[in-house]
């Protein structure tokens, strides 16, 4: 059983070997929870963040205001992902300076999600939209040059040039005007907005890590929205994209039981595990230990009646803040509407 003082230990050795503060995210990327994250955000006079991440995705605006705020407040953000960062957790990937990928981690396209229409429950990919008229552009202008070849050379050059491209027009005109007649312009137009607010926020966190046609990449050659982009593809996407060492493991098996199951969480689970307040263990905290006892092991954040206990060293960090007069530095959060770029 791994005890909390395992757990404190290791937050602390990990804290004074790399000389960065880490942070945990899990669950669903929201206006909410980036706003808390925000808040544990602070200068301290360390120049490197590691944030641990797992999410489907979510809100796109959430994940560039934690984007920005930790390149605010850090120079180096090391991206952690032991299992899956999609969507807006793929945004939020562009401003990391380091990107860290386990042996099952997975990245995923920009993709916009939307409600689709006249059902309950249901989203589809936002590039649907967007390929399905390229489809049929690309589509149209094939009959056309297939009824046009057909009609000047099969009737051996009787009908000029003018006339087989007149009735080549007609005849892919009347083949493919139902079907546009079903494309409403608007619904185009908003799906193009959509994107367009996601690549803008692509380019203003993008960092020296992201290689020059990645964001076009993320956003239009990815086939479906689920695609899996493992870490060999994200090295084509990406400067920097590593395994995780030896310490980076240790920290992943211990917040494993809490990460696990919870990415789509609407109640995201955020928390700063080193840093801050995390070093100050004074006496109220070690006679909270005492009634407690000392072998408590780190637990699942939504056990227990669906509320977010945080792990060892954010524990001790809450009893802190609770004897000094200070708020903890956790938080689980209600999540709002889903936004465009959302999770699965």
């Amino acid at each position: 059983m791994t005890t909390k003082e395992d757990v404190l230990d290791l937050f602390s050795r990990f804290e004074n070997e790399t000389n960065s503060d880490l942070f945990l995210y899990v669950g669903e990327l929201t206006s909410p929870g980036s706003h808390q994250m925000v808040e544990l955000l602070k200068r301290d006079g360390r120049k490197k963040a590691v944030l641990v991440i797992g999410t489907y995705g979510g809100a796109a605006e959430a994940s560039y205001r934690i984007a920005r705020s930790f390149q605010r407040c850090y120079d180096e953000l090391t991206l952690v992902v032991p299992g899956v960062c999609k969507s807006a957790g793929t945004l939020l990937s562009l401003a990391a300076t380091d990107i860290v990928m386990t042996h099952r981690a997975e990245l995923g396209p920009l993709d916009i999600q939307v409600n689709k229409r006249d059902e309950l429950f249901e989203r589809t990919s936002g590039l649907n939209t967007v390929s399905a008229i390229k489809t049929m552009h690309d589509e149209a202008h094939a009959a056309f040059l297939t009824s046009f070849w057909n009609l000047r050379h099969g009737s051996r050059h009787v009908l000029t040039t003018k006339t087989a491209a007149d009735i080549a027009v007609r005849l892919t005109g009347d083949l493919f005007a139902p079907i546009c007649q079903q494309i409403d312009p608007m619904r185009v137009t908003e799906m193009r907005r959509l994107m367009d607010i996601a690549g803008a926020y692509g380019k203003r966190i993008k960092s020296p890590n992201v290689k020059p046609e990645t964001l076009d990449k993320l956003m239009e050659d990815y086939p479906e929205h689920g695609f899996i982009i493992d870490r060999e593809e994200a090295r084509e996407l990406f400067t920097s994209v590593r395994e995780p060492d030896a310490l980076e493991c240790e920290v992943l098996a211990i917040l494993s039981p809490i990460m696990e199951g919870n990415e789509d969480a609407e109640s995201p689970f955020v928390q700063q595990l080193t840093g801050g307040d995390s070093g100050d263990h004074d006496q109220h905290e070690d006679e909270a230990e005492s009634e407690r006892g000392q072998d408590e092991a780190i637990t699942d954040p939504r056990a227990g009646g669906g509320e977010a206990r945080p792990v060892a060293s954010a524990g001790a960090a809450e009893e802190r803040g609770a004897a000094n007069g200070n708020e903890p530095r956790e938080s689980s959060v209600e999540a709002p509407d889903r936004d465009p770029l959302g999770a699965q």
